[in-house]
């Protein structure tokens, strides 16, 4: 993956982390359609995020 992935995915982590250390994160590595769907889990509880490909943070 590109370098611009991989500082967004260990920002998503950190932020995420510092707002519950509790919660697990799954990003993968290639998207599907076009989309990243990436998992949030805190024991038994399951969310999910979708984040477009092409999107851009500030």
């Amino acid at each position: 993956m590109s370098e611009e992935f991989d500082e967004g995915k260990k920002k998503l982590l950190e932020v995420v982390k510092s707002i519950d250390p509790d919660v697990e994160i799954v990003v993968p590595v290639t998207p599907s359609r076009g989309n990243f769907l990436i998992a949030l889990s805190k024991g038994k509880a399951r969310k999910f995020i979708s984040v477009n490909r092409g999107s851009s943070f500030p």
